[in-house]
């Protein structure tokens, strides 16, 4: 159900414990200082938590976050890229550029920078689920609901070129170190790598898993040359210089990756243990 319009329907005190139970923290991101933390969630709050109270052997009020923007987005905002000197949330409908100096300023009234507008197709605006940023370009490139990578300007919110191949929605967009590639994985169980500088369309296509299985993480690791990506099964990691399957990482049975990270020689990955429940008949 819709928390949004199910506020109108009760009173405020019964919503705020409604809203508190079913908070979904979708993304979360550092400060360029590694100071702070910020999240996004379905009710697209964006929360900016100081880790040093957060962190603190004593618990006191001041862990509650340091600042709250309850009109992040109008709708839910899932995920977050760090840009520099500014944070980009990707929502239900657009794509918001703010400011890190005014999200940790004192004031209550932070406004977004620029408002991104992905172009509306028959089902309306897409959700934006993949974010990734180059520093080098300053490109911000965006993937969602609608199966296209869009790449904008991110300081005059100019789109400047889209990308398409996916035959599903984009869950994760992310950059290949040493290079202007950038990588995306999307439902259709595919992994495509983009080269902007010589095409809009893929340059290779991976297909991990067998069909049905889709893509919801992918990360390269620093030196450009290794990419992992998981989703409805296994993590794999590939050697990108040969488009060779090196290894199938082990997971339990009936557990989804939700993210992956390189981490030095190792791989990170958080994942989700789905709950099968058993179909309910009813007699004639």
């Amino acid at each position: 159900f819709d928390l949004h319009v199910l506020q109108n329907c009760m009173d405020m005190s019964a919503y705020n414990s409604l809203e508190k139970f079913y908070n979904i923290v979708f993304d979360q991101c550092f400060s360029p200082a590694g100071k702070h933390l910020a999240t996004c969630d379905n009710l697209g709050q964006l929360a900016v938590f100081s880790l040093s109270s957060a962190l603190s052997v004593s618990p006191t009020s001041e862990k509650r976050p340091s600042k709250l923007l309850r009109t992040g987005h109008p709708g839910p905002a899932y995920c977050l890229k760090n840009a520099g000197p500014l944070l980009v949330s990707g929502g239900a409908e657009d794509i918001r550029v703010w400011r890190w100096e005014q999200l940790l300023s004192s004031s209550k009234d932070t406004q977004p920078q620029i408002i991104l507008k992905p172009p509306v197709g028959r089902f309306g605006a897409p959700e934006t689920n993949g974010l990734a940023y180059d520093d080098q370009s300053n490109d911000l490139f965006t993937g969602g609901g609608d199966n296209n990578i869009y790449a904008w300007d991110i300081e005059t919110g100019k789109l400047k070129a889209s990308y398409s191949g996916h035959k599903d929605y984009i869950h994760c967009v992310c950059l290949r170190s040493g290079s202007c590639q950038f990588i995306s994985g999307a439902e259709d169980g595919t992994v495509r790598i983009w080269d902007p500088a010589s095409s809009k369309n893929p340059v290779h296509v991976i297909k991990p898993q067998d069909s049905g299985q889709w893509i919801g993480c992918v990360a390269v690791d620093s030196s450009g040359e290794w990419l992992v990506c998981g989703g409805s099964a296994a993590p794999s990691v590939y050697h990108l210089g040969s488009l060779t399957k090196t290894a199938s990482l082990s997971v339990p049975k009936g557990v989804v990756t939700q993210s992956v990270i390189f981490a030095k020689e190792r791989v990170n990955a958080t994942s989700l243990e789905l709950l099968h429940v058993p179909p309910v008949y009813s007699s004639p």
